[in-house]
């Protein structure tokens, strides 16, 4: 299935659309950013929604068993616990399995972290 933003759509009715849990950890990821990055821009890039300050903060990617916050700059994070995923020379993510997963892991501090990286781009 494909869980990208359709064309024409907004981010709230792509949302409305999605499967559970995906739709609530959706929910909850964007309130998190929201609430942690006020200043971002909610855009639709590549299929998903983004949040942007200066450059690229994170994104939000919808699949069948979990949902992705996708972090731009992830690698220059101080991932402490070890969660963020991936190898490429900028980007990493963090699954969100379950709904529980939201309160349990740090995605507030990690968002935080990513807003100050993008801050502090030339």
């Amino acid at each position: 299935m494909d869980y990208k933003v359709p064309k024409g759509s907004t981010i709230d009715e792509w949302e409305g659309r999605l499967p559970q849990p995906q739709r609530d950890i959706v929910r909850g990821l964007r309130t998190a950013a929201r609430r942690t990055v006020p200043g971002a821009r909610e855009v639709v890039k590549w299929g998903w929604p983004w949040y942007e300050g200066k450059g690229r903060v994170a994104a939000i990617l919808v699949f069948n068993g979990h949902v992705n916050l996708q972090v731009a700059r992830g690698a220059q994070l101080e991932d402490r616990e070890g969660l963020l995923e991936g190898t490429g020379k900028d980007m990493r993510h963090l699954k969100v399995r379950t709904v529980a997963d939201l309160g349990r892991l740090p995605i507030e501090r990690l968002l935080r972290e990513a807003a100050e990286v993008d801050a502090g781009r030339e």
